[in-house]
């Protein structure tokens, strides 16, 4: 009996041994992001400037019916007075796999980004420079499930809508064909010079850190990326002989009131010297930071100088 239940112990050991050396076998179902941590799905984005080129079905293929519809769409389609250094975003649903932006006109983008929020995701495009004032622009947003080419890989939404940017209102002074008194600071010492102001114009750019001196641009509050006017032309020197002198800019709002002036490096921060060739043309160009209560920039010269300043 003593044997039969020794015997009985032993092979029970040996069974619940054997048991619990097995390895256990546990089968999950492979979730479709786990490729791509969790819940941040690959997408294959392409915009105008990027280096990623998708190539998309002819333009015969019909387009099936999109299972996710678009929403918060910036700029708001038929905007107005939209600012010239506006993003371009756009939220999914469900992040497709491929999404081509275009644009007309066309505008370069410095970049995209892409952010996650439970199951939907936001596009925001970025400019690499500020889009013209007082245009109407066309964007194109197509969308695949599938990474293109290949069966099936036809683009299942194609979405366009319109917005119109701003049209800023800043005059300059003086007006082109007229001379410059010799400023000092913001004033007139009343003595008109022989240098005359040929040509000038506004461009709107995104600020770089060599448009600007630090002291300067810490006083205006500027930063590298925000958007700026820069001014750009040309003075027409009457002296008979070679000459410098300094330019600056300083921009007025509606009132007159000072509201900015220009940023660049140079002899004294915010004015930039000028070497002008006897009865010849010289280029400048100066960088204010962009505000919309700018009405009106005024250009100072007229100052001669026989050296150039230190």
């Amino acid at each position: 009996m003593k044997h039969r239940l020794a015997v009985f112990l032993i092979a029970f050991a040996l069974l619940l041994f054997s048991g619990c050396s097995q390895p256990q076998s546990h089968h999950f179902q492979k979730s479709p992001h786990s490729e791509n941590s969790g819940l941040k799905p690959t997408t294959e984005v392409e915009f105008p400037g990027s280096k990623t080129k998708i190539t998309l079905p002819k333009a015969n293929e019909s387009l099936p019916p999109p299972p996710y519809t678009p929403y918060n769409i910036i700029p708001e389609p038929e905007a107005t007075n939209v600012p010239l250094d506006t993003v371009i975003s756009v939220s999914f649903p469900r992040p497709p796999a491929y999404l081509k932006l275009e644009i007309e006109p066309e505008t370069k983008f410095s970049h995209v980004k892409k952010e996650m929020t439970h199951y939907s995701a936001k596009f925001t495009f970025y400019l690499a420079e500020p889009l013209k004032p007082g245009t109407k622009y066309t964007v194109t947003i197509i969308a695949g499930q599938e990474k293109p080419p290949g069966q099936n890989s036809s683009p299942y939404l194609k979405k366009s809508w319109n917005f119109t940017t701003l049209t800023p209102e800043i005059e300059i002074m003086p007006m082109p064909g007229k001379y410059f008194n010799c400023s000092l600071g913001n004033k007139s010492n009343g003595n008109e010079s022989k240098i005359l102001l040929e040509d000038a114009r506004i461009e709107f750019v995104f600020l770089k850190e060599e448009d600007m001196c630090p002291p300067t641009a810490a006083w205006y509050g500027v930063n590298p990326g925000d958007l700026g006017i820069a001014v750009t032309g040309h003075l027409k020197s009457e002296y008979d002989r070679d000459y410098w002198t300094s330019l600056f800019a300083r921009a007025y709002d509606s009132k007159g009131e000072v509201v900015g002036g220009s940023l660049d490096p140079g002899h004294i921060c915010g004015v930039i010297p000028l070497h002008l060739k006897s009865n010849g043309t010289s280029y400048f160009e100066v960088h204010l930071k962009y505000r919309k209560d700018i009405r009106l920039i005024k250009i100072f010269s007229g100052c001669v100088y026989k050296i150039p300043p230190p």
